[in-house]
């Protein structure tokens, strides 16, 4: 519960703080060579010039979109869902205090709704997801709210009065990258989205994006041998896991979106159930620490 960009830039400040890490932003990678020392160079294009950098490894934590995962031999592209995700933020004060006392999940036919509030409870976050043909190669677009609100026209009235508040939507595709495929190949290695983007039905895609950056960086200290290897038990390691939390969030992308009789089988199973047990279930995704 926590919005995206002061997410980033409590991870951007740590950078600038940190020695030895040099930012470019804008920054396309061209291609990539062998050198005579077994390590890479890496061609790039920024706004400036096309310049040469000389790496031991090159950790491809580019998204769902990644080119870096066209440099891993039998890759896979990223696989839509036939869902897409609309989002915007509501200033707190704006809506009922119903809305804001703590996170809300909504279920329908072929859709759903959360809500929840950021930023030190001063904005509200609302997503939408529904079963929409749309794609589109982009972190997100603008979106048409008359079109959103017929799509979510047979919801309850106080839903679609809170979907009316925000004059700005955005809305993005929603797919995947198995995360059984490859995500290493020499000194080259992929992490986050790029190596396993994974539908929002758990909410731990970026959690399990930084998850993989605490274990990259164990697997790579600075006196590192055998990148190849250690990028290969990085990817053992972390595999297991991050396909489990995968195969989680492709499960409840069917049961949240059930209709007829599932529906009523899904909605009498969580009527009936202890909120303590319901929570428990998930202990192995909350609990995990850096030692496991």
């Amino acid at each position: 519960m926590v919005h995206r960009a002061d997410l980033q830039r409590i991870l951007l400040d740590k950078v600038r703080e940190t020695p030895g890490i040099t930012l470019r932003l804008g920054a396309e990678v061209l291609d990539l060579a062998p050198s005579p020392y077994e390590h890479l160079v890496c061609i790039y294009q920024d706004e400036n010039e096309t310049g040469n950098l000389h790496c031991r490894a090159l950790i491809g934590a580019d998204g769902v979109w990644s080119k870096t995962r066209k440099i891993v031999p039998r890759h896979q592209n990223a696989h839509f869902s036939g869902q897409v995700a609309y989002r915007a933020t509501i200033p707190i004060d704006k809506v009922a205090p119903r809305w804001t006392r703590d996170s809300g999940l909504w279920l329908h036919s072929n859709s759903h709704l959360v809500h929840y509030p950021v930023r030190g409870d001063r904005e509200l976050n609302v997503v939408a997801l529904a079963e929409e043909a749309w794609q589109d190669e982009t972190w997100s677009a603008k979106a048409d709210k008359e079109a959103l609100l017929h799509r979510f026209k047979d919801w309850p009235s106080d839903v679609r009065n809170l979907l009316r508040l925000p004059e700005t939507w955005l809305k993005w595709a929603l797919c995947s990258v198995d995360a059984l495929g490859p995500w290493t190949h020499g000194h080259v290695a992929l992490m986050g989205d790029a190596a396993h983007a994974m539908l929002p039905y758990m909410a731990q895609g970026a959690a399990m994006a930084i998850e993989d950056a605490i274990v990259l960086a164990r697997h790579l200290p600075g006196d590192v041998k055998n990148i190849p290897a250690a990028l290969r038990a990085f990817e053992r390691s972390r595999k297991p896991r991050v396909s489990h939390i995968q195969s989680i969030a492709f499960r409840n992308a069917r049961v949240f979106h059930y209709t007829g009789v599932p529906a009523l089988a899904r909605d009498t199973v969580l009527r009936l159930s202890k909120p303590a047990r319901m929570t428990a279930r998930f202990d192995g995704i909350y609990s995990w620490t850096a030692d496991q």
